[in-house]
């Protein structure tokens, strides 16, 4: 029996850490250059279940293991839902205004025609014109200061993480 408890807490112990190493690795995208900085000093922490675990200690082993995941996991997978449903989006946003280009000759000056998909993701996104021949897409995530954009002059996406 004890054999078995060791087994599962080893396998939910290594489960969480690669959760939350994966999560750490995602938040570059949601934050930029810092939060993954910051979640990796969390993720050192799991070094106290485990010499917790060692001394027999094991209720407050799990306990702590579980605490530490459940601050970095939850938030980096509802930042990355978001991602998918904004990166859609600004994909939709990106073709309407190639559309609109077809239809009309010139790029629309705004994109108050679009019908958003997701419109509770609106204030997370922006279009700017820079003439007729040039405009950009942009989205954030979880911070403002870090965009993921898309420069018709280049026709590709891009990110900016500071």
């Amino acid at each position: 029996m004890k054999t078995y408890s060791n087994l599962a807490f080893i396998i939910l112990f290594l489960t969480l850490i690669t959760l939350e190493i994966f999560a750490s690795f995602l938040s570059y995208e949601n934050y930029g250059w810092g939060m993954p900085a910051l979640l990796d000093l969390l993720i050192i922490l799991n070094v106290i279940p485990i010499f917790l675990y060692f001394k027999k200690k094991r209720f407050i082993a799990l306990a702590i293991s579980v605490i530490l995941a459940l601050l970095i996991i939850p938030n980096q997978l509802y930042q990355i839902l978001k991602y998918i449903s904004l990166k859609e989006e600004a994909a939709n946003i990106t073709s309407f205004v190639y559309l609109s280009k077809l239809k009309t000759g010139h790029y629309p000056d705004n994109i108050h025609d679009y019908k958003f998909t997701f419109p509770q993701l609106k204030d997370h996104i922006s279009y700017q014109k820079f003439d007729d021949l040039d405009f950009g897409v942009y989205f954030w995530i979880g911070d403002p200061n870090t965009t993921h954009y898309y420069l018709n002059s280049y026709k590709r996406w891009y990110y900016y993480d500071d």
